[in-house]
């Protein structure tokens, strides 16, 4: 099997021009820039913060994304697969973040009020009124800006906006080193920065 490649650069436009090849080319790059913004986030955290505060930050940033994760109840795939089709978009789409939103606030309700029984390490997150303000606010938020990322973007085929939500994000590198005094709290406001995606492209 050979390996297709553009003769010129009129071939390779017209390569580029295709929503399939475009979409992949785009979903693969936030995918690679996810990955690495990740990567050198916490390496960058390894190296200012203490190993206590890395390990309560990350504990705390893996309960958000558990939350973030159930919350959307599958609509992410499900707008891919409806939205195109789909005369009322608008309607569907409010109703999908809407009611994950309610399923976010009652997921993290129940899991700050029973936080002393499945993680009592994490009791930090009831004892610092701020982080714990932060923690509700942000993991509301996160199914709302992957429902945007990785549902609407991709159903309507804009993936380049999911890349550029992506891009955004890497500010969060930037971010970490100037908040060492703050600890735990620090980190955590650090990373979920990428929540403010969601008020800059709006769909």
């Amino acid at each position: 099997m050979k390996l297709w490649l553009p003769k010129n650069r009129k071939e390779l436009k017209q390569h580029l021009n295709d929503p399939l090849f475009k979409n992949a080319y785009f979903l693969m790059l936030s995918s690679v820039t996810s990955a690495g913004s990740g990567f050198f986030f916490w390496l960058i955290a390894a190296r200012f913060y203490s190993t206590e505060d890395i390990g309560l930050a990350s504990a705390i940033i893996a309960a958000m994304g558990l939350l973030g994760m159930l919350s959307m109840l599958g609509f992410d795939i499900s707008l891919i697969r409806f939205l195109p089709e789909r005369e009322d978009k608008t309607e569907l789409i409010n109703s999908c973040l809407t009611i994950s939103f309610i399923f976010s606030l009652a997921l993290t309700a129940i899991f700050i009020a029973g936080i002393e029984l499945w993680s009592p390490s994490l009791s930090i997150i009831k004892e610092n009124k701020i982080l714990l303000l932060i923690f509700i606010v942000f993991t509301a938020i996160a199914p709302l800006a992957g429902l945007q990322q990785y549902g609407v973007f991709v159903g309507f085929r804009k993936t380049e906006c999911s890349f550029m939500q992506t891009i955004v994000t890497l500010a969060r590198i930037g971010i970490v080193p100037f908040l060492v005094a703050f600890g735990v709290l620090g980190i955590y406001a650090s990373y979920v920065s990428y929540g403010l995606t969601l008020n800059i492209f709006q769909f």
